[in-house]
């Protein structure tokens, strides 16, 4: 039989057969074709340059993909690093540990040190409760991904990541190059200013910014500029909304678009290598004390011997 992508050409090709446009048949598979893809096909149709607007489809989604892999990429090594260091001090306080409660026991609660005993209280407290704490943090993971998928609990997590101190350079510089990105991909292609904003606002990825960009969308339909309601709004930094103006005042918009999101391309890659180099010694050092004060708590009663 046919796998799913050859299903959908085929379906594709006989709606255009049958007389229906290519954006049209398009716009019947919504979960595989976004609406900046669909509106930049109709806007290729209509000015008739189909291949150019193709090619920048494909330059588009590329950008969009490299930007995302940056962002994931950056993310994944600290929580594998937490998740290692994590592993090893529960194995170490759940496994190793007890192997030590015979000589514990024979030295006497009264004569071992205090990091010791520490040390065996928590492993006490673990070995009596570690499976309501696996149940707590599981119910507590499951309750805040529900929680995110409400309105308000999306627009808190998106604007909380734009406050975030270690993650917000890299969060932001990847929201304002995709805004800058998708606008300017939409305005070069003919699609109208007003349906360009009510997109760039669905795909940019964050729901603060995107209600921002429709709130200028409103304010842009009473006949102000783009750069004036997105100041007010004070979502978006001054940069941004200097060059929008002076694209505006300049009568090129999708150049100005194209400065801002070159610059914020690059921020995304400066922050990035922050990023991960600042927080691989942070991470390496955190683990490493954890692992130590096991290690000392275990053998500091060969002290007292």
């Amino acid at each position: 039989g046919q796998s799913g992508p050859s299903q959908v050409i085929t379906a594709l090709r006989d709606a255009i057969i049958e007389g229906a446009t290519f954006s049209s048949a398009l716009e019947k598979y919504p979960k595989i074709f976004s609406p900046i893809y669909i509106n930049m096909i109709r806007a290729g149709e209509a000015s008739g340059a189909m291949t150019d607007v193709l090619q920048r489809l494909i330059a588009h989604f590329e950008r969009s993909h490299a930007m995302h892999s940056k962002v994931v990429s950056a993310m994944v090594y600290p929580v594998i690093v937490l998740i290692m260091g994590f592993g090893v001090a529960v194995f170490a306080i759940t496994y190793i540990l007890p192997k030590f409660q015979t000589i514990f026991d024979q030295m006497g609660a009264e004569n071992l040190p205090a990091m010791t005993k520490m040390l065996i209280g928590i492993s006490d407290w673990s070995k009596k409760y570690a499976i309501f704490l696996a149940i707590g943090i599981v119910a507590g993971i499951f309750a805040l991904r529900q929680w995110i998928k409400t309105p308000r609990g999306v627009r808190k997590w998106d604007g909380l990541k734009l406050k975030l101190p270690l993650i917000k350079g890299i969060v932001a510089s990847a929201i304002y190059a995709n805004f800058a990105r998708t606008l300017q991909s939409l305005l070069e292609n003919g699609v109208p200013v007003l349906q360009a904003l009510k997109i760039t606002s669905q795909t940019v990825g964050n729901t603060v910014v995107g209600d921002e960009l429709m709130t200028a969308r409103e304010r842009v339909t009473d006949g102000t500029t783009i750069s004036g309601p997105l100041a007010a709004g004070g979502v978006f930094p001054q940069t941004i909304i200097d060059l929008i103006a002076i694209g505006e005042q300049t009568g090129d918009m999708p150049a100005a678009l194209g400065h801002i999101a070159k610059r914020y391309e690059n921020a995304l890659e400066r922050n990035v290598t922050i990023f991960t180099s600042a927080l691989e010694p942070i991470m390496i050092f955190a683990v490493a004390i954890v692992i130590a004060f096991v290690v000392l708590a275990a053998f500091a009663h060969r002290q007292l011997e």
